[in-house]
């Protein structure tokens, strides 16, 4: 009975070891297949992009120019504020919330905005503009990546334009250029994360993101409550609780845009 027991517990054994070693066999088989594939997948060469530093006159208007409010909102459509401080103080405020109070300094074309916890650095260059807009994002992060590899807490470029200011992977107008009477849909509109819209007058629009580039058509109806877009043959439409402009800002649910002129 002993010798009958003995024998199943062998043969139960070695049926977990050969299962086992099958299991083992075909995971590894596996990870080949998978590491194989990977070698064989063409990969796409990478454009060297650089960017291009400020040169003194840039900086010393960069410096007059920064002082001020200026106004964005945040990816889910809350509004916030930096106010810079011709003293060196920034002031960050949210909707609803206490003011953050940060320093900031530019020194060799590089702007420091110095928190208690963490400091981010901007690379002031002309590139700042249109780059959320033109480059891929692969293209952006990798940017990035490298820049950081020579600047600690590099956290993009930064660059004033006319009335827009271009921090990192955000934009914000001046404060002071927000309020006017409401504007024409018709035009050019920065969208608060650097991507660009534009209304033509023919009833279709361009848009444009991380060197994406799309075009549907749009409409407004008469009382100019309801904005309907269509792209790819797919409308969607936008009540006046959805949609609307105050000012130079427009706002198609939580994306925020800001008009390019003023006219």
């Amino acid at each position: 009975m002993k010798k009958s027991k003995a024998k199943v517990i062998v043969i139960v054994l070695i049926v977990l070891i050969v299962t086992a070693a099958a299991i083992f066999a075909v995971v590894t088989f596996t990870n080949r297949q998978n590491q194989d594939a990977k070698k064989t997948v063409p990969t796409e060469a990478a454009t060297e992009i650089t960017i291009t530093p400020a040169d003194k006159e840039d900086s010393e208007l960069f410096l007059k120019a920064l002082p001020g409010t200026w106004s964005s909102y945040t990816k889910e459509g809350v509004a916030y504020t930096y106010t810079f401080e011709d003293n060196g103080t920034v002031h960050y405020k949210k909707n609803g919330e206490n003011a953050v109070d940060y320093t900031y300094v530019l020194k060799d074309d590089l702007l420091t905005i110095k928190g208690s916890q963490k400091s981010f650095v901007y690379q002031l260059s002309k590139d700042a503009v249109g780059m959320m807009a033109n480059l891929h994002y692969g293209q952006i992060k990798n940017l990035f990546a490298k820049s950081e590899e020579t600047i600690r807490g590099f956290n993009g470029c930064v660059y004033i334009n006319d009335d827009f200011l271009y921090l990192g992977t955000v934009c914000m107008i001046r404060d002071d250029k927000v309020k006017t009477d409401d504007v024409s849909l018709e035009g050019d509109w920065l969208g608060v994360v650097g991507d660009k819209l534009t209304f033509n007058a023919n009833g279709s629009y361009d848009y444009l993101d991380n060197s994406e580039k799309y075009k549907g058509k749009y409409t407004v109806s008469e009382d100019g409550k309801q904005l309907s877009l269509t792209l790819s043959g797919n409308t969607n439409d936008y009540d006046d609780t959805l949609w609307g402009i105050k000012g130079r800002v427009l706002h198609i649910k939580n994306q925020y845009y800001f008009k390019l002129s003023e006219k």
